[in-house]
């Protein structure tokens, strides 16, 4: 139950609050019908109000945002997650871990690996990576809908505070500034993506070489916790 959690708080805060929260901050001007039910309820003039709007809806607008953002791994990731780890050419073939993995009659999925491995050897450090991807992958969601409802409301996207020529012809102008607030969205979006991949990569190595470490023909059980009885072990392959 304690590592139980442990995922849960760090999947909730990296995952939904912290894109939730910069979606709340940055579309801090839009006019939500939520904020103004928090204001009309607790008073313009009561933090409190604002403070239950911001936690409240920055978790709402969180798990929205990381139910959307589930595609991604299917579409992007799918060489790195699931099956695809023993076929896949992102993971060293010469390993150990995955010379054994692959030599497995039953492979189990990678949802029982996780639940073999919780709570053992560097776990912390696995939720950790695992956050850092939630947090990654629910960002490619949150930045564009972010400039989304901006451009919607009227409001600046822009980043980069640059002036254009006043010489410039006025279509030329609305063009080129549109371009220069859009490259960086792209160029952010592009790193983001490129570290999600990586993060999850972390992740399905630590626990596939934690469970080879724990369950592989070399493993060491005195290394497994104690509150994980017989029966589990034995129903792990």
């Amino acid at each position: 139950m304690k590592h139980f959690w442990e995922d849960f708080t760090v999947i909730d805060f990296m995952g939904m609050f912290i894109p939730g929260a910069l979606f709340v901050l940055v579309t801090d001007d839009a006019p939500f019908p939520f904020k103004r039910l928090c204001i009309h309820f607790f008073g313009e003039d009561n933090p409190l109000a604002l403070g239950i709007y911001f936690v409240i809806f920055s978790y709402m607008i969180g798990t929205f945002f990381i139910e959307c953002s589930k595609n991604f791994e299917k579409l992007f990731c799918k060489k790195l997650v699931g099956s695809q780890y023993a076929q896949s050419n992102a993971y060293d073939e010469n390993s150990q871990v995955k010379i054994w993995f692959c030599s497995l009659s039953q492979r189990p999925l990678f949802s029982d690996v996780k639940i073999a491995v919780q709570g053992k050897g560097a776990y912390r450090k696995r939720m950790l990576f695992s956050g850092f991807y939630e947090l990654c992958r629910t960002l490619l969601i949150a930045i564009p809908a972010c400039v989304l409802i901006r451009v919607l409301c009227g409001y600046s996207i822009c980043i980069l505070p640059i002036s254009l020529p006043t010489t410039l012809p006025h279509a030329w102008s609305v063009h080129i500034t549109l371009l220069i607030n859009i490259i960086p969205y792209f160029v952010i979006l592009y790193v983001i993506f490129r570290r999600m991949k990586r993060f999850l990569k972390y992740t399905i190595e630590y626990t596939y070489g934690e469970y080879y470490r724990l369950y592989g023909p070399n493993a060491s059980h005195t290394t497994v916790d104690s509150d994980v009885d017989a029966d589990s072990m034995a129903s792990v392959p």
